[in-house]
């Protein structure tokens, strides 16, 4: 990272020192937020064939990391107010639900987990500014893709995906997840990069090279969620352009948002189910479906508080569920591929209230900054992009998850700046 975007040189009146040397702060700074993307995920987790030993050195990087996110926390000296009391209720409510959890101690260590990502986003929000952290994020993302690149080139085997179905790309190659968890989070982390390679880039020789080198990691991926989320981007981008320099009312972009979902819905709809079967799609669509009528009929259970944190799909009542769905005799779903009716799964009402207005205040903000800076555009640009895609994956307040990262630093820097200082 370069003089101009260590963590020392936040341009805020109220940031701490670095809790180390500054070059030490930065390349922590890095290794975190790569392992965020996944990088720790792919060398330890997916690398052995002794799944135990794997697992165990992998926990042990998170135990590392979130150490260091606590010395890093302890270091600073000074907080803004309203950022210092949404972070304990946050915390506090994410841990909190072990209480009432249908598995305690399941919901007890994530929500840990998810409140040291929050804390090291607090302590970046102190410490950077939107363009510093945005420009770094990108910066990470192009790395990771051309390391993964170099990774298959040389047949690292773990950086391949492994799909059940044997299903090739659309270049007719076996899909590709990088250093990244899965290959359809790759796409999406992809597309984030060409967004602020677009948005941030001022070269254009080093800007449209990022984004060949973006596009052509999605498609090497095979997901189509992120074929399909090339276009939405590059409309998003466009639309929140538009409606910056013209000085629209912030409702007319939301409009316009809006529209964008419904329409990137029904062009997953119509790739999942089988009508584009020249690019070897299989019918997804009413399995997803059937996993969201799974996961609303049980929040109804439990509408304000939720079943604690991950922890639904473990109980008797969701095995009752899954009798009445014949296709998913021998599958139990990780989550409910969707990102609001996850979140009333896991927090209940009150979570869904406090994403809703977290993602709400954060557009809100980001848009009064965006009539002084392109920076905030990029990450506006950035928030609207993983809105459209929260439809069909589960993105936001999820343990060591690169959006829920986005998120809460967005949350934390929004609470804290004005739209002239974000």
């Amino acid at each position: 990272m370069d003089r101009g975007t260590t963590i020392e040189r936040a341009g805020s009146a109220t940031a701490a020192r670095p809790w180390m040397g500054t070059a030490l702060a930065d390349l922590f700074f890095w290794v975190y937020t790569a392992c965020v993307l996944g990088l720790n995920t792919v060398i330890l987790a997916g690398s052995h064939t002794n799944v135990e030993p794997a697992t165990k050195v992998f926990i042990a990087s998170w135990a590392v990391l979130n150490i260091g996110v606590a010395v890093s926390f302890l270091g600073m000296r000074r907080f803004e107010r309203k950022s210092a009391i949404v972070l304990p209720g946050f915390c506090l409510y994410v841990v909190g639900t072990s209480v009432w959890s249908a598995a305690p101690f399941t919901s007890l260590v994530y929500g840990v987990l998810l409140a040291g990502n929050a804390l090291f986003a607090f302590t970046l929000a102190e410490r950077l500014t939107l363009r510093e952290f945005l420009v770094a994020l990108q910066r990470i993302i192009v790395v990771l893709i051309v390391l993964s690149l170099i990774a298959r080139l040389l047949s690292y085997t773990p950086v391949i995906y492994h799909d059940v179905h044997q299903r090739l790309t659309v270049l007719g190659t076996v899909p590709l997840r990088g250093f990244f968890p899965h290959k359809i989070l790759a796409a999406l982390y992809a597309v984030v990069g060409a967004v602020l390679t677009y948005t941030l880039v001022k070269s254009q020789i080093w800007k449209w090279s990022m984004i060949a080198l973006a596009v052509l990691f999605t498609l090497l991926t095979g997901s189509m969620t992120g074929v399909i989320l090339l276009p939405a981007s590059l409309i998003v981008i466009l639309v929140v352009q538009y409606v910056v320099k013209k000085g629209l009312r912030p409702i007319w972009g939301f409009i316009l948002v809006a529209a964008l979902v419904v329409v990137t819905v029904g062009l997953s709809a119509l790739v999942t189910s089988g009508i584009f079967n020249f690019l070897g799609r299989s019918d997804t669509w009413a399995a997803r479906v059937d996993i969201w009528r799974w996961a609303l009929e049980g929040w109804t259970h439990r509408p304000v508080l939720g079943w604690g944190f991950h922890t639904f799909y473990q109980t008797a009542q969701s095995e009752a569920i899954r009798a009445t769905l014949p296709g998913f005799v021998n599958y139990i779903p990780p989550h409910a591929h969707e990102t609001y009716i996850q979140t009333l799964l896991d927090f209940g009402l009150v979570g869904l209230a406090f994403l809703l207005w977290n993602l709400g205040m954060c557009g809100k903000r980001l848009y009064a900054a965006a009539l002084h800076n392109k920076e905030a555009i990029a990450g506006l640009a950035v928030l609207l992009v993983m809105v459209v895609t929260c439809i069909e994956m589960d993105l936001f307040y999820t343990y060591n998850a690169f959006p829920t990262f986005i998120l809460l630093f967005l949350l934390f820097r929004c609470l804290r700046s004005s739209p002239e200082t974000i």
